[in-house]
């Protein structure tokens, strides 16, 4: 018997805000929502003067634009949207999305809390709108599960070994069970990306699932649904209905007795035009044609990176060995990705080749704080602001507060 996934929600929450940063709105009046990207990261940067630096300023409408976007990929692909907290799980982002997807993604408690809190608000304003909500994480913690079992809809687990352990109590708390499957194939150069590197972390293997599967079916008894997630800013669905493909080979009829599918995400959905998505809506009918199966696609960074900037000021301005200092008053404590994957933050205002080139470098005493390499029109002075682009995701979360450095204000755009 198939096992349809449930949309029931569980006692009342409530919405939830970080105390650790500090919220506020920018107003800004006669913003066209279809501005080039450019253009309105332009617009957005100066109507920000007057607010105190550091801050990270995220794009409400923008953001709500990406969403109806990917909503529109998911109806046309006739496949469900989850969007992935991580990327972003500012209260106000979490919601302005939710409204538009058709539920959330959590890899933990705290986010599974919030998620169901704001499912829970909603049904009790009526609105009449039934969202799901699913969890994964590789690292669940046997204190932990009770709690998420009833917050969540399914639990997709990451490896065997969570499978037999907390599967029985998930079951019994009503919450579906997925696993999460390495299809080891990989579309990713970089290995610190690749989730299908060798020896992954992420997902049991599809040759060892495939064997498994076969020799003891029982113990697989009321597995709901399967889980990949392969890629990192793809800009093509192929690689998505190559694995599909590829799933099919491997596990044949199993497929059958299952309810959903969740291809994961990794993919810029919502800068992608229709021929680029022509793939998913093929690999996605041919699960629902052959398998009778849901299937669930799992947005996240495509809906907030390009919309969020973190705004700074020049605090020192000097000359060391031939090249212009620029000091800023944030930090690769606050954009982790600068300096973890040594990718320069981009910059508003570069001129390829312009006649005032700086490095801009951070606050902290790391050496190797430095932001980027960039060249403006006009020189830079004390207090100057410079805006980092594409901060929207997997920045605010990964902010430090090394050499005791303050973390940015957040502020909103609406």
């Amino acid at each position: 018997m198939k096992h349809k996934t449930s949309h029931q929600a569980t006692e009342p929450g409530r919405n939830q805000r970080s105390a650790a940063f500090d919220h506020g709105g920018v107003m800004i009046a006669g913003l066209p929502s279809g501005a080039p990207e450019v253009e309105r990261a332009a617009s957005v940067a100066s109507h920000t003067h007057s607010i105190a630096t550091p801050a990270f300023v995220f794009d409400l409408p923008a953001i709500d634009q990406a969403a109806a976007r990917v909503a529109s990929i998911a109806q046309q692909a006739g496949c469900r949207a989850l969007y992935s907290i991580k990327a972003l799980s500012l209260p106000e982002v979490v919601e302005t999305i939710a409204r538009r997807l058709d539920g959330l993604e959590a890899s933990s408690n705290c986010e599974a809390r919030l998620a169901r809190g704001m499912f829970d608000a909603r049904n009790a304003i009526g609105d009449g709108k039934r969202s799901i909500l699913h969890l994964t994480t590789p690292g669940l913690k046997p204190d932990e599960v009770p709690e998420l079992a009833k917050l969540c809809d399914a639990i997709t687990f990451n490896s065997l070994t969570q499978w037999e352990r907390f599967g029985p109590m998930v079951a019994a708390a009503g919450a579906e069970r997925g696993l999460r499957v390495n299809p080891q194939l990989s579309w990713i150069a970089d290995e610190r990306y690749d989730p299908c590197r060798p020896s992954s972390k992420l997902g049991v293997p599809l040759d060892q699932l495939a064997i498994e599967l076969t020799r003891r079916p029982h113990d697989f008894a009321g597995l709901a649904g399967l889980e990949f997630h392969t890629n990192f800013r793809a800009t093509s669905t192929t690689p998505v209905e190559a694995t599909v493909d590829r799933l099919i080979e491997m596990l044949g009829d199993h497929l059958k007795s299952l309810a959903w599918m969740n291809l994961g995400g990794g993919y810029d959905l919502a800068h992608m035009s229709d021929a680029d998505v022509v793939p998913l809506v093929r690999a996605a009918e041919r699960l629902r044609s052959e398998f009778d199966l849901d299937v669930l696609i799992e947005p996240g960074s495509t809906l907030v990176r390009r919309h969020g900037y973190l705004i700074s000021s020049v605090v020192d301005l000097f000359e060391s060995e031939g090249q212009s200092i620029a000091v800023l008053d944030t930090s690769v404590a606050h954009l982790a990705e600068v300096f973890e994957y040594q990718r320069p933050a981009r910059v508003l205002g570069h001129v390829i080749g312009g006649p005032h080139r700086y490095t801009l470098a951070g606050s902290s005493c790391l050496a190797g704080d430095l932001l980027a390499e960039a060249a403006f029109a006009e020189p830079l002075e004390l207090g100057s602001r410079v805006v980092l682009c594409d901060v929207g995701a997997y920045a605010l979360s990964k902010v430090q507060n090394f050499n005791g450095l303050a973390p940015p204000a957040v502020r909103l755009v609406s």
